[in-house]
């Protein structure tokens, strides 16, 4: 004789899951993101302050997709304060 064995409630653990990957998604994207900023001010702090500040100014913190973010700058002389000249 063939047993059947069911199970309840698959749906509701299904939804669960697909929103408590959202939740975790969007915690991480926290995460990142105040790491970038943290990095942004770490290198801002590294630059200090010259005669503009435009070096400093320049540090940004760009979000690319919730898990994405870069942290760059716009100052055009900044190749110089990295490598030297």
């Amino acid at each position: 004789m063939a047993q059947a064995a069911g199970f309840t409630g698959m749906q509701a653990l299904l939804d669960d899951l697909s929103r408590m990957a959202a939740e975790v998604q969007a915690e991480a994207g926290d995460i990142v993101l105040g790491a970038a900023v943290s990095m942004s001010a770490d290198v801002k702090a590294q630059y200090g302050q010259g005669p503009t500040g435009n070096l400093a100014r320049g540090v940004v913190v760009e979000k690319r997709t919730p898990l994405r973010v870069k942290v760059r700058t716009k100052a055009p002389h900044a190749h110089l304060f990295e490598f030297g000249t």
